[in-house]
């Protein structure tokens, strides 16, 4: 999970537009009792990939979400912009059904 990074994903978006996503993003973690989350540096937003590649033991972080150089913590908070990662995320049932529906759909447009 890279976090909050101005990479050249938002490249389309007005300063307007992409101030107003931020905001609504702080007002979100307000709303649920969080604190704002700040921007990375994209070296910052890059880091767990490269440490999850390079650094981390593949059979102590397989399966997990990472996020910040570590295994995400599970946090059910009802806020889309909260930290770590929800328990359904983990569910290898849910996980199975995603990969079925998505080779369903995949299969159907091919």
């Amino acid at each position: 999970m890279p976090g909050n990074s101005l990479t050249d994903l938002p490249r389309h978006f007005s300063p307007e537009d992409l101030q107003g996503l931020l905001q609504t993003v702080d007002a979100a973690r307000t709303e649920a009792g969080l604190p704002p989350k700040a921007l990375k540096e994209i070296p910052q937003a890059a880091a767990t990939s490269v440490w999850a590649a390079v650094v981390a033991n593949k059979d102590e972080i397989g399966e997990y979400c990472l996020e910040d150089c570590a295994i995400a913590p599970i946090d059910d908070t009802p806020n889309p912009f909260a930290d770590g990662v929800r328990s359904y995320a983990l569910d290898a049932n849910k996980a199975k059904q995603l990969w079925a529906k998505s080779e369903e759909l995949i299969s159907a447009v091919s």
